[in-house]
């Protein structure tokens, strides 16, 4: 659809095309920067951030074609007002596909940290996961001012000068932008349930250190943090869970019971260590037990 919509601009600045030399030159340079908008259009089409080195590829020959193509236009010379408000306008809608390709660059990045976040965890690796969110962090808080710059953008182009053809695509594009606003906003949510996670994690393996060593004050108080940490994770999730964006209420649905038996595992330890650190054995053997029926 866009590929025909950037066919009719190149006939509407075309249409009073006369044959002077100069025209004609701007001519040829109008049909270049036409077919360099095509191009960077088909190929982000139907992209699949699931094969993410495609995807980043396929993004960065579209952004060059784009950055081409706003070049070329900047540096036609057009005595025709029409003919300059059309390719203004084609301008702004370069630099809005720029930054809005640049936003979906890191938000590329972003989803390849996060599986390889979820994998380090599943191995126990928290030294790994904790490396692979700051990247992932980093790449949401990267992919944010490209969202906003391409918000403004949009605004600012000229609906009076855009075709009719043209109007439902750019409404579209525009509104899918408005979505990776609200992604990247999830996607931080999803960052503070995975350091939870994380923590949680972490603190439980600890207290089953102390627990071994028969520290017990200092089991108990791992024991506790682990609970409270993956319950902060879990309710996170169970919030997520409502995400109108399945790349989010996915990944929600699957890990936010995933921890449950271990928050009420580390509640049962977590008294048997503050009954044995009392004195209280068969306390405390009622509690391991009521832990070890979560763990069948």
């Amino acid at each position: 659809m866009k590929k025909r919509i950037i066919l009719v601009l190149l006939v509407l600045i075309l249409s009073a095309s006369g044959c002077t030399e100069q025209k004609s030159v701007a001519k040829e340079e109008i049909i270049l920067a036409t077919s360099l908008m095509t191009s960077g259009e088909e190929l982000i089409e139907d992209i699949d951030f699931n094969y993410p080195t495609d995807a980043k590829n396929r993004l960065y020959a579209s952004k060059v074609s784009y950055e081409d193509a706003q070049e070329i236009l900047e540096n036609i010379t057009t005595e025709d007002e029409e003919k300059k408000k059309i390719i203004e306008t084609n301008i702004i809608i370069c630099n809005y596909y720029i930054e809005s390709i640049e936003s979906q660059e890191h938000l590329a990045d972003c989803y390849e940290h996060l599986s390889k976040a979820e994998s380090y965890i599943y191995i126990e690796d928290y030294d790994k996961a904790h490396e692979e969110l700051t990247l992932f962090s980093n790449a949401v808080s990267s992919a944010s001012p490209n969202l906003e710059n391409a918000k403004k953008l949009s605004d600012d182009i000229d609906m009076d000068v855009v075709p009719l053809e043209l109007k439902p695509v750019l409404i579209y594009d525009r509104e899918t932008m408005y979505n990776n606003l609200d992604i990247v906003s999830e996607l931080q949510d999803l960052q503070l349930t995975m350091d939870y996670q994380i923590t949680g994690l972490e603190s439980y393996f600890k207290a089953l250190d102390h627990m071994e060593n028969k520290e017990w004050e200092q089991a108990e108080s791992r024991f506790y943090e682990a609970g409270s940490n993956l319950t902060s994770s879990r309710d996170i999730l169970i919030e997520l869970q409502d995400s109108k964006y399945s790349e989010i209420s996915i990944s929600a649905i699957e890990n936010a019971s995933v921890y449950d038996d271990l928050v009420t595992i580390s509640d049962h330890f977590a008294l048997a260590c503050g009954y044995m650190d009392d004195g209280k054995e068969s306390k405390a053997q009622e509690e391991i037990e009521l832990a070890l029926e979560e763990l069948e």
